[in-house]
C-alpha cells in the first residue's frame, strides 16, 4: 500500500512487530553532515582531525556532503582516525558529482556494530535532464541491536541543495523521493537528509501533517543564523523515530572559537533517533521532535 504526500508518495508497508519507545530499547542515530570542503587541506590540521573525529563518533550512521579532493583517500583516512580511538566505522562513496571545478562527492560512515549495508544497492539518482546540480546518492541500512528479521531498514537519500538554484532544485525533491520510493527494492521506509540550502518547511508538495523535519525552524550554521541541511521522513511510514532530534553545536561543545568552528565546517550536525526494530502499532504516527542539542 501507500500513502500519498503531496506529489511525494511513500510506501506506508505493513508491521508486524510493535517497538518500545522505552529507554532500553536498541536505537541509532542518523545524522547529516555538511563539512565542505572536506580536502587534503583541511585533514593535514590535527586539531580538525581531532574535531571531526569527536564529532563524527557521535553517530551510528552520518551522511556527509562536500568531499572535495582528486584523491580517493578521504574517508578511508576518516575511518583510521575513529579507528584510533577504539571505533569500528566503515564507509560508502558515490562518484564526483557537479559542475566542472566545483566537483563533490556524498559519503555514508557508519558504526559496523550498529548498522550495515549491501554496497551492491548504493546508486545515484540518474538525472539526464540535470534538475539539479549534483547527482542525490542512495544507500540502503539495516540495523543490527536486534535480530535480522525484526531489524528496522530503510533506503537514506544523501543530497545537497545549489544555494544559486536553490528555489528550482527543491521544487524537483517531491519527485526525486517518488522515484527512489519506487526503485524496485520495495523498501516502504526512506530518510532524506542533506543541505537543503534553505527552509526545507517551504517546499511545494510537501504536506506538513505528513511528514516530520527534523530542526524546521533551528539554525544549524555555526554563526547561528541560517537553517541549511535538514532530516525528513513520513510520518506514517517511519514510525521508528523516537521523537529525539537536534544539533551537535560542537563550536560551544569544544568551546571553539567562530574561526576555530568554521575550520572544521560551517555548518552543525543535524542528527535523529530511530528504534533500531522495525514496527509499528496499528495507526500509530511518529512523534514530532524534540528539538535536543548534544
Amino acid at each position: 500500500s501507500v500513502s500519498s504526500v503531496g506529489s511525494w508518495t511513500f510506501g506506508s508497508g505493513r508491521r508486524t512487530v510493535a517497538p518500545s519507545l522505552d529507554e532500553s530499547s536498541p536505537k541509532i542515530r542518523v545524522a547529516t553532515f555538511n563539512a565542505y570542503p572536506l580536502d587534503p587541506r583541511k585533514l593535514a590540521s590535527g586539531n580538525v582531525v581531532d574535531a571531526l573525529v569527536d564529532i563524527l563518533s557521535h553517530f551510528d550512521l552520518v551522511a556527509l556532503q562536500g568531499i572535495r579532493s582528486d584523491r580517493d583517500d578521504i574517508m578511508p583516512f576518516l575511518v583510521d582516525s575513529l579507528a584510533r580511538i577504539g571505533r569500528r566505522y566503515d564507509y560508502l562513496i558515490g562518484p564526483r558529482t557537479g559542475p566542472d571545478m566545483a566537483t563533490e562527492q556524498f559519503a555514508f560512515l557508519f558504526d559496523t556494530g550498529k548498522v550495515e549495508t549491501d554496497r551492491y544497492q548504493l546508486y545515484t539518482v540518474d538525472d539526464p535532464e540535470k534538475l539539479m546540480t549534483y547527482d542525490p546518492l542512495v544507500a540502503w541500512v539495516r540495523c543490527k541491536d536486534t535480530l535480522a528479521d525484526q531489524a528496522f531498514t530503510f533506503s537514506i537519500i544523501n543530497l545537497k541543495v545549489n544555494p544559486q538554484t536553490a528555489n528550482t532544485e527543491q521544487s524537483y525533491l517531491p519527485n526525486l523521493i517518488h522515484a527512489v520510493v519506487h526503485d524496485g527494492r520495495q523498501e516502504d521506509d526512506v530518510i532524506v537528509v542533506g543541505d537543503f540550502a534553505g527552509d526545507v518547511g517551504q517546499i511545494s508538495g510537501l504536506q506538513q501533517q505528513s511528514i516530520r523535519i527534523a530542526l524546521r525552524d533551528t539554525p544549524n550554521d555555526t554563526l547561528g543564523t541560517a537553517a541549511l541541511s535538514s532530516i525528513l521522513f513520513s510520518a506514517k511510514g517511519t514510525v521508528e523515530y523516537t521523537g529525539k532530534s537536534g544539533t551537535l553545536d560542537f563550536l560551544r561543545k569544544m568551546n571553539l572559537s567562530i574561526e576555530q568552528a568554521t575550520a572544521v565546517s560551517h555548518q552543525l550536525p543535524v542528527w535523529t533517533e530511530f528504534l533500531a526494530t522495525e514496527g509499528s502499532e496499528p495507526g500509530r504516527i511518529a512523534p514530532t521532535n524534540g528539538g535536543e542539542a548534544l
